[in-house]
């Protein structure tokens, strides 16, 4: 699921998205296009952590136990 939101609070999108079941979020900070980290948000331990745009999409499928390679 993939949702672009602006206008509310974090937290508020946080608990939006843990409502709907959605297992990771990922944010886009404002310093995200100056270092290249976004926020990337466990549901079920609240546990935020920096993660380079570069490794993202390998941390994901590493947490979510995806074995899916890009061509």
């Amino acid at each position: 699921m993939t949702r672009y939101e602006e206008s509310r609070d974090e937290d508020k999108r946080f608990l939006s998205h843990d409502a709907a079941g959605t297992p990771y979020c990922v944010t886009i900070r404002d310093n995200t296009l100056m270092d290249g980290f976004v926020a990337l948000r466990n549901r079920d331990t609240g546990v935020e952590e920096f993660v380079h745009i570069s490794e993202l999409l390998r941390t994901l499928q590493t947490r979510v136990g995806l074995m899916y390679r890009c061509l």
